[in-house]
């Protein structure tokens, strides 16, 4: 997911959940859960998007003019953070299920409350389903389990309902080889039969 790094050094930990320093970016603090990097911010840069995803779905954002955006997935709030440096009048929700993640984010990654930004704790799905038609103008999804995106986000069930809330959205499908999540995910993009029915 990242570059190659020099040793980080641990700030903080809580279960499975570590903070670590970028020794080569002093201001750099990144997000571990167990093995995998779950975000990256730079306490001095909040427009350092670490991560090409991430670069990539900003793009997509500003390309697509989107000024209030739902982020299913927050952990460090990297690219919400960002967004928000990029555009102080933009309204963001990002909807964060851990709230261990919401803690040490806020303790140890410098999220701080903002105008614009809100910050939920609770099930993205859940709390998408219930949002009115149209009232947002993007949907990014960046939620994983381990090294998976949580099967019940890339249903053609919540593909529809981020489709009824926004115009755009954005998956970031993690998978490794022989990509049989990604290929039983592309049924539920494709609008067919889903993968994985709710």
């Amino acid at each position: 997911m990242g570059r190659r790094r020099a040793a980080p050094e641990l700030i903080a930990a809580a279960g499975e959940l570590a903070v670590l320093r970028d020794r080569e970016r002093p201001s750099g603090r990144l997000l571990r859960q167990g093995e995998m990097e779950a975000s990256y911010v730079d306490l001095a840069d909040a427009r350092h998007l670490e991560y090409d995803y991430l670069r990539r779905m900003g793009d997509l954002v500003e390309a697509a003019g989107a000024r209030r955006v739902i982020h299913v997935g927050g952990a460090g709030c990297a690219l919400a953070r960002a967004l928000a440096a990029a555009d102080r009048s933009a309204r963001q929700e990002v909807i964060e299920l851990d709230p261990e993640v919401v803690e040490l984010a806020r303790r140890h990654l410098g999220l701080r409350r903002a105008p614009g930004l809100r910050v939920r704790v609770g099930d993205g799905r859940a709390l998408l389903a219930r949002r009115p038609d149209g009232s947002a103008d993007a949907v990014l999804v960046d939620a994983f389990v381990g090294a998976r995106v949580p099967r019940h986000l890339v249903t053609a069930e919540a593909l529809a309902d981020a489709a009824r809330v926004a115009g755009l959205a954005a998956v970031n499908v993690v998978d490794v080889k022989p990509l049989s999540d990604a290929a039983a995910e592309i049924p539920a993009f494709a609008g067919g039969v889903p993968a994985w029915r709710d």
